[in-house]
């Protein structure tokens, strides 16, 4: 596709491990961590960063291979990314809110989400699927007001099922496809887990929490694809979720400890072998 320019990728765990992988893919660019790769996707932009328009990422020292931004009208996986990116923050938030951390949980509902939610109008439009900030909106405020359990709990099912309506658009997406998504969303995670955690303490609470909410959404969607599947994709599924079990530890607790001995490449290797699984379903 004209608007998806096609580069080379290298998966960088790997080549610190002496091997060295590499396949056409999406519009890549240099994502923060050692040789990670990721979707021309501006969502994650750190502080007020998010749902800031799509630049072109930059592809490597000095701007070489240079991406196009991701067109979510038609780009299936870059509009699958940025909506589980959307989830991933409500589900940071909801994780937040049943901590007893209403304000936390604001944080990821009320900004982060709606942010992300905007980014998507317009594929939501091309796409015909309705728009759902207004959900969005009504679950922050009842957080925000300390509604009773059962309206805040009613409230969230009401967004998720606007979310499930949202994705049904990309249903017919095949399993390496969402399988990429599974592994931007850890990339996604790495980078922010290591913007989070500077010299084994916890430096930006908020970022953790991104990596936390991304790692969980991650996991939805390999849950989500393991029923249907068989053979060598059921091979591969099993595969991705060890990377995912591996990389969990990082982010056990949406509340995070005052100090970790866990590094960010945990995290980015378990993306880098999440791309060696998922390559295999293509």
């Amino acid at each position: 596709m004209n608007d998806r320019p096609k580069l080379w990728t290298a998966l960088g765990v790997a080549l610190l491990a002496g091997t060295a992988l590499s396949q056409p893919g999406h519009a890549f660019g240099k994502a923060a961590g050692p040789g990670a790769l990721q979707l021309a996707d501006s969502s994650e932009g750190g502080e007020g960063g998010e749902g800031a328009p799509a630049p072109a990422v930059q592809g490597g020292e000095g701007g070489e291979g240079a991406a196009e931004p991701a067109d979510l009208a038609r780009d299936d996986v870059a509009y699958l990314l940025r909506l589980e990116r959307l989830r991933g923050h409500l589900m940071a938030g909801m994780a937040l809110y049943r901590k007893g951390e209403p304000r936390a949980a604001e944080v990821h509902l009320e900004h982060h989400a709606a942010a992300l939610h905007e980014d998507l109008e317009e594929a939501f439009e091309a796409r015909g699927v309705a728009a759902f900030e207004d959900r969005i909106e009504v679950l922050a405020k009842a957080v925000e007001d300390g509604a009773p359990a059962d309206r805040v709990a009613a409230d969230e099912a009401a967004l998720q099922q606007a979310l499930a309506a949202a994705e049904a658009a990309v249903a017919g997406l095949p399993l390496g496809e969402r399988m990429e998504v599974v592994e931007e969303l850890v990339r996604s995670a790495g980078r922010d887990y290591g913007s989070a955690v500077k010299d084994g303490r916890i430096v930006d609470v908020t970022e953790y929490q991104d990596a936390y909410g991304f790692l969980q959404s991650a996991q939805r969607l390999v849950e989500a694809a393991r029923p249907a599947a068989s053979g060598k994709a059921a091979t591969a599924l099993q595969q991705i979720q060890q990377q995912l079990d591996l990389a969990r530890p990082a982010l056990a607790e949406v509340l995070p400890p005052e100090r970790t001995e866990t590094d960010a490449s945990v995290l980015w290797g378990a993306a880098a072998r999440i791309e060696i699984a998922r390559l295999g379903l293509k």
